[in-house]
């Protein structure tokens, strides 16, 4: 991919970040994904590693539509990729807190607990951000078992550009 083709410059400039992103290809009628699994910088061009099904990408053409989604969390169930049951839910909440002086957070100063990162710019001096997962396995009402699907967090990215 070259330059043009990737919108944010964060990731022509820090390539790593596009791994576990999804590489979209194709017309939006027959959209196929797949996994970002490496990617680097070669020569003026940004070159990506990617699993998934229809791997390898030979059998795409030349002028392909591609796109590039960021993914900044992901869930698994019972070891399946992006699987959430109706039965389950998950809430994601940030903190944040700026530097005491001397390396730590200043809990004097910290924000409430939000559900919206972008939230976080009104802490004069942010230095510090922590979260917690909540994952609430019988959302519906329903009874919970040993039998009931727990979903887990893959991973959690915080975009902040300074």
């Amino acid at each position: 991919m070259d330059q043009t083709s990737l919108p944010q410059p964060l990731w022509w400039n820090e390539p790593a970040t596009l791994v576990g992103a999804a590489l979209e290809m194709g017309p939006s009628n027959a959209l196929q994904r797949f996994d970002i699994e490496s990617a680097s910088t070669v020569g003026g061009i940004v070159r990506l590693t990617v699993a998934g099904p229809c791997t390898p990408l030979a059998g795409f053409a030349d002028g392909t539509a591609v796109s590039v989604r960021p993914r900044y969390f992901r869930v698994a169930t019972n070891g399946i990729r992006d699987s959430l049951p109706n039965s389950a839910s998950i809430r994601i909440t940030f903190q944040g807190a700026p530097d005491d002086g001397s390396r730590a957070p200043d809990t004097a100063f910290a924000s409430a607990r939000t559900a919206n990162v972008n939230a976080l710019e009104s802490v004069p001096g942010l230095a510090f951000v922590r979260f917690q997962v909540d994952f609430d396995l019988v959302a519906n009402g329903s009874e919970l078992t040993t039998g009931s699907p727990r979903p887990s967090l893959e991973f959690l990215r915080i975009p902040y550009f300074r």
